[in-house]
């Protein structure tokens, strides 16, 4: 899927990574994710740009643990990634 980063401080104070687009059939899709999604943690690791994205993913073994900020009211949801 494709991301591009958005400090959306209404969401996170620490920036955020937001998906664009989710590939049809992907395992992305099936797992649930979803454009306009706010990912904050690859894993414990915290993202704030693409870049900070591909490289915490590229690192993973195994399925991948994401963290959504869904408001500044409610905690962060994960949402695991099958790997492929």
């Amino acid at each position: 899927f494709r991301a591009v980063r958005d400090d959306l401080d209404s969401i996170t104070a620490g920036g955020c990574v937001i998906v664009r687009e989710v590939e049809k059939e992907s395992l992305a899709e099936k797992s649930g994710l979803k454009p306009q999604m706010a990912i904050t943690h690859v894993g414990k690791r915290r993202v704030t740009t693409p870049d900070d994205f591909r490289t915490a993913v590229g690192s993973a073994t195994g399925p991948v643990t994401l963290q959504i900020a869904t408001s500044t009211d409610s905690p962060a949801t994960e949402l695991v990634v099958a790997a492929n």
